[in-house]
């Protein structure tokens, strides 16, 4: 008997990747679902790339949600979520949650807005995600943005700039609801800062007033994560708060937000 998942194996580790795997699913056309199948538990989505996955997907591949977010295709994943959101926190593969797959920071955070336990537990090893994810990508930074609400814009700007550039290493995390006087949302907030490289903080006159912006800069320096400042304004240097002490504060350029994260 063939076995489908070593056929694929194989094609990915030619040379022309693609063409092989179409000349396999030509002379195999059941394989999109077979894999549709073997992948359904979130086990082994680590092993095969996005555009690999895709192809197959395209061709009858089935995508559970532990699958989407190992792959992280947040299309998907926001699809499955919508249709179901007790998804969120399905047990999958040895209990693993979707959570446990999260390719991404950018899947992690989709997960997480859609009330993904982060403190869930696999049957195998007893390890939450964060735990589970450890080496899965060392070579993609997550970078924490800490903003006041006013200056939302700064924020999305910046994510704007890093979609224009090719081949960034790094994912950007936030807080999307400002609410920092609730116990799960500082408990979430310092998992994810402590899950990410670095932080930057976005500083304007609306910095100091602003407890969620005010409370993140505080636990990433509590936690020893590297954090930089960023003026938002040209006039807001005389603005710097308290809490960022010693921490250094520069002009927001692209070169110098990239040559932050590059130290990172």
């Amino acid at each position: 008997m063939v076995d489908l998942r070593d056929l694929v194996q194989k094609a990915l580790q030619s040379n022309a990747p693609m063409t092989a795997l179409e000349a396999v699913v030509h002379d195999h056309p059941d394989l999109p679902e077979a894999i549709g199948k073997s992948w359904a538990d979130g086990f082994g989505t680590d092993q095969i790339p996005p555009p690999i996955a895709r192809f197959l997907v395209d061709r009858g591949a089935k995508l559970s949600v532990h699958a989407a977010a190992g792959f992280g295709f947040t299309d998907s994943l926001a699809d499955l979520l919508h249709g179901d959101p007790m998804l969120v926190n399905a047990k999958g593969g040895d209990g693993c949650t979707p959570l446990h797959f999260a390719r991404d920071v950018a899947t992690a955070q989709l997960l997480l807005d859609q009330g993904a336990d982060i403190d869930s537990r696999d049957e195998d090893h007893d390890s939450t995600p964060a735990q589970w994810r450890v080496g899965k990508a060392p070579e993609v930074k997550g970078v924490f943005i800490a903003f006041a609400v006013e200056d939302k814009f700064a924020r999305d700007n910046l994510v704007y700039q890093a979609k224009r550039q090719n081949n960034v290493p790094f994912d950007f995390v936030d807080m999307s609801v400002k609410e920092p006087w609730d116990s799960k949302w500082k408990t979430d907030g310092r998992t994810r800062i402590c899950g990410c490289d670095g932080v930057i903080a976005f500083i304007s006159r609306n910095t100091a007033t602003a407890d969620g912006a005010v409370w993140e800069i505080k636990c990433a320096k509590e936690e020893g994560v590297p954090i930089k400042g960023f003026w938002v304004h040209a006039d807001d240097p005389c603005c710097k708060p308290a809490v960022l002490g010693s921490t250094p504060v520069v002009y927001w350029t692209w070169d110098n937000i990239s040559n932050f994260i590059d130290s990172l």
